[in-house]
């Protein structure tokens, strides 16, 4: 695993401090060259979904549901050009084998 990596983020009118892993800060500044999007644009993004979900995690959860709508069919289809609400709809619509879901045929 790697070490964690701290950047001080600004989104909206706060400032504040993230700590994520190398691999997570590349997934993230993908989504944003993606999505032209800025990180302070991806994190306000973040912030307006995640209900009581700290910020870190939430970052996470929404790049794993960013990338797993990647790798549908679907998401595919409409990559790079989806936006992230519906990355996060189609990750979160993705059959999850942990929840007892069955896989999707590719």
């Amino acid at each position: 695993m790697s070490t964690l990596v701290i950047r001080s983020v600004i989104f909206g009118n706060r400032r504040t401090s993230m700590r994520l892993e190398p691999e997570m800060w590349e997934a993230l500044e993908e989504v944003c060259r993606r999505e032209d999007m800025t990180i302070g644009e991806f994190f306000s993004a973040v912030d307006r979904q995640r209900g009581d979900a700290g910020l870190t995690a939430a970052t996470r959860v929404l790049l794993l549901l960013y990338f797993r709508a990647a790798a549908t069919g679907e998401g595919r289809a409409l990559l790079p050009w989806m936006n992230l609400n519906s990355a996060v709809a189609l990750g979160a619509a993705a059959p999850n084998p942990a929840r007892g879901d069955a896989p999707n045929p590719l």
